[in-house]
């Protein structure tokens, strides 16, 4: 099967608010943050709530486009990183 990723390359401006949906518990919980920091491939969010959140968690823009995924505490991985390196290593295994 194939998967059709989104690659936009969009990172959130400093400021912007984003939802991250993870789980506290075994409760489903909504976190509104705001963006903080943008590197390369990650970007850091504040949270408005104290709400762990959980690694693997979709992190969406005010469009509700998922924009990344929680990657450890505040740190978040772009979706954008995470269709590059999927195609990086689709490239590779082709040529094996």
């Amino acid at each position: 099967p194939q998967v059709l990723l989104l690659e936009t390359g969009k990172r959130p401006e400093k400021g912007s608010r984003v939802t991250v949906i993870t789980y506290s518990g075994k409760k489903q919980v909504i976190v509104l943050a705001e963006a903080a920091t943008s590197e390369e491939d990650f970007f850091e969010i504040e949270p408005v709530d104290a709400v762990p959140m959980q690694p693997g968690s979709p992190v969406f823009d005010e469009l509700w486009q998922v924009i990344g995924m929680v990657h450890s505490g505040n740190k978040v991985v772009s979706m954008a990183a995470v269709a590059q390196r999927l195609k990086q290593s689709r490239q590779e295994a082709e040529q094996l």
